[in-house]
């Protein structure tokens, strides 16, 4: 996304931050782009089962939640919905390990690691002997867990959690680009995640 593509609002959301929409057509657009032209989009998609609320939205698990949609736009913040403002260690949760080109076929091959945080209640409270879990998993349903790390509120901004730490243990995600002639770029196809 562009900074162009989200209007700002005035209302401030409760997981910090403003309120923002974009249109369903440059969500389209996006999407046409990355998985070809013949792709359609229902709003009830992007935003799952039920109706999203104001103290309930729907995590896209990319940082953006949406509260809603109206008139052709959805209304979102960023940050996520699970803990606003609690302090993370940086995560290179993935790395590229190869790309080839095959038939006018891109394949590339990606390990990747998924992780949550589990922090205590002191720690949320900002209290100095406060803990925070960082639970580290190779598969993204979180039911293999190759490690978990304890942090203090002293040393947990300075922490990173890195792939190349736990590259033997971390899953493999293959990615297939296929070719459109008629528009002379290649366009996502598929991805398959293996444990």
């Amino acid at each position: 996304f562009k900074d162009e593509d989200f209007v700002k609002l005035s209302d401030k959301s409760y997981i910090g931050g403003y309120y923002y929409t974009i249109s369903n057509d440059i969500i389209l657009k996006y999407l046409q782009q990355f998985f070809g032209n013949q792709v359609t989009i229902d709003p009830n998609d992007l935003i799952g089962n039920g109706t999203p609320t104001k103290l309930n939205p729907y995590d896209t698990g990319n940082g953006i939640s949406i509260f809603s949609y109206d008139d052709n736009k959805y209304k979102v913040a960023f940050g996520g919905t699970g803990n606003p403002g609690l302090p993370s260690p940086k995560f290179i949760g993935s790395k590229i390990v190869s790309a080839t080109l095959d038939n006018n076929e891109i394949t590339v091959k990606a390990k990747a690691i998924y992780y949550n945080m589990d922090y205590d209640d002191a720690f949320y409270n900002g209290q100095e002997n406060g803990q925070a879990i960082c639970n580290i998993y190779s598969d993204r349903s979180m039911n293999n867990k190759i490690d978990s790390k304890t942090y203090t509120t002293e040393n947990i901004e300075k922490s990173v959690i890195n792939i190349d730490d736990y590259i033997d243990n971390a899953s493999t995600i293959t990615y297939k680009f296929a070719y459109d002639k008629d528009f002379d770029k290649y366009y996502f196809e598929s991805s398959i995640i293996e444990p």
